[in-house]
């Protein structure tokens, strides 16, 4: 028996999609990378700037999903 459109099209955009989920709250973070990955997105996450940055320069994303307040970031 073959797979449903939906679990397909998950594993298609976790083979090409990469998000990056930038958010200092935990719980929030925690949440919205689960439902992106839920989704089927594969989903990275920084809790600063810092860490932003450092993953932006070394990897590639097709997404950035990020919070404006954050600590530890440059001017």
């Amino acid at each position: 028996m073959g797979r449903s459109a939906g679990v397909q099209r998950r594993k298609r955009y976790s083979d090409h999609v990469r998000v990056l989920v930038v958010e200092d709250e935990a719980l929030i973070a925690r949440q919205l990378a689960g439902a992106l990955a839920d989704a089927g997105y594969a989903v990275d996450q920084a809790p600063d700037g810092e860490r932003a940055d450092f993953l932006i320069q070394t990897e590639r994303y097709d997404a950035v999903v990020l919070d404006l307040g954050l600590p530890k970031t440059t001017a």
